[in-house]
């Protein structure tokens, strides 16, 4: 049972780590060029800052996912 934990713990840390390298490349110069536009709006917000909100909303729920899995 320890190694299945160590193992579920070793895979959130390293989708973790794939999902804010990915985050880093979408709210920098690169990944952010792709949607710098004003419109579409999303909930009233231009879509660039829609685009910020995913990711910031995203990392949140990584983190809580990192959290339950090592609370445990």
């Amino acid at each position: 049972m320890k190694r299945s934990n160590r193992s579920a713990k070793r895979l959130a840390v390293v989708l973790a780590i794939l999902y804010f390298a990915a985050m880093t490349l979408a709210v920098t110069y690169p990944g952010v060029r792709l949607v710098n536009t004003i419109r579409p709006f999303v909930l009233g917000i231009p879509f660039v800052f829609a685009w910020y909100l995913a990711w910031i909303v995203g990392s949140l729920v990584v983190f809580l996912i990192l959290h339950r899995t090592f609370s445990k």
